[in-house]
């Protein structure tokens, strides 16, 4: 079992006697000094649980040795001895962080539960402490914590903006990609298929040649409808005017024509042409409108 270590201080050579003799009964470690100089160089090699020292003394007083005690070990406990006319003194002491005084002559046995109490302060003190430090790191770590999940998330964030800014460029990329090759299919079938099939069927075809022109052209609306469905949900965007001048449009009549048919001028016919356009999202392309409208229209 650890002894709790007592610095004894007192100028009257009987009381520190006396004291030691029977605080070392009761299993305390016990130093006695004479002055409050030799209770500081004391202090300076030495740790105690408890200080208990006279108030009155030559040189540094009970004062100058609590001073020394709180600033040099903050958890040692101090019990200061007084006599009579110094109660005031006493209590004066307490309010500078004494943990409890008594009036001498004491009895020891009073003494020593003054000192068990004050371990009992000391020992709740340091319990006390440990926790805060225990906070206080609890703390710090889940800052850190916090702080490195924070920027894991940020980084994360940052990486999926990426990610889906790089998605849009490629499915916007994909999908001009798309247009583009469905144009060109449609073209193509316009250009160079539809007017052979056209031709064809001027001539005079038999009832078996015919079936085989119309399962032709079936098979080539056939191939091609997956460029036109889109097509054709941008159709429905027509105003009756503008449908007028697509069926013309598809079949191969110029503005002029158009407008003579129609009985408008030459403008309003070019403005219905710039309108379908538009509402078939061909404004920036070079595409031919009869060969588009041909296919899908």
């Amino acid at each position: 079992m650890i002894e709790t270590t007592i610095l004894l201080v007192d100028d009257e050579a009987v009381i520190r006697k006396v004291l030691s003799r029977e605080l070392t009964e009761k299993h305390f470690s016990v130093t006695a000094v004479s002055s409050g100089n030799e209770a500081i160089r004391v202090l300076q090699d030495s740790q105690f649980d408890v200080v208990i020292s006279d108030l009155m003394m030559e040189g540094i007083d009970g004062f100058g040795v609590l001073k020394a005690v709180k600033k040099m070990a903050p958890l040692t406990r101090v019990i200061i001895l007084t006599g009579n006319g110094d109660l005031q003194s006493a209590i004066d002491a307490l309010r500078l962080g004494a943990d409890d005084f008594l009036i001498k002559p004491c009895v020891v046995e009073e003494l020593i539960l003054r000192i068990r109490s004050c371990l009992e302060k000391q020992s709740l003190l340091k319990l006390l402490t440990k926790k805060k430090i225990q906070l206080e790191e609890e703390i710090d770590r889940r800052r850190l914590f916090e702080a490195g999940l924070e920027q894991r998330v940020e980084d994360r964030t940052a990486e999926l903006h990426e990610s889906n800014v790089a998605l849009t460029v490629i499915l916007k990329k994909r999908e001009q990609d798309r247009t583009v090759l469905a144009e060109q299919v449609l073209s193509n079938v316009t250009k160079l298929v539809q007017p052979y099939l056209d031709r064809l069927e001027e001539c005079r075809l038999t009832e078996q040649q015919q079936v085989l022109v119309d399962i032709l052209r079936a098979n080539i609306n056939e191939v091609t409808s997956p460029f036109s469905n889109d097509f054709s949900n941008k159709l429905v965007r027509l105003t009756p005017a503008e449908i007028q001048v697509a069926n013309l449009v598809k079949l191969g009549k110029r503005t002029k024509e158009i407008a003579e048919i129609l009985h408008l001028s030459s403008g309003t016919i070019s403005i219905h042409r710039k309108n379908i356009r538009k509402k078939l999202d061909l404004t920036h392309q070079k595409s031919n409108l009869q060969s588009i409208l041909s296919i899908n229209y």
